[in-house]
């Protein structure tokens, strides 16, 4: 099958997307995680961002690693 362009259209490179993609992720780091801070914040005021929530699930994720090497030991 053979893929012709016309003139005039113009593909967006794949830089273009990958930049994209990175200030989109930029974006959501440091969004408001709406849900972790109705569940989790203790203080009045006190937000989470996604940051933060993936930030809290790879030390949770590293800790029962721990634990679980511990326990094969």
């Amino acid at each position: 099958m053979q893929q012709t362009i016309q003139l005039g259209q113009v593909q967006p490179s794949v830089l273009s997307r990958v930049e994209s993609a990175v200030e989109n992720l930029k974006v959501w780091w440091g969004a408001t995680s709406k849900s972790f801070t109705a569940l989790c914040a203790t203080d009045k005021g006190e937000v989470f961002t996604h940051g933060d929530v993936v930030k809290a699930h790879l030390a949770l994720a590293a800790v029962l690693i721990l634990i679980g090497i511990g326990g094969a030991l």
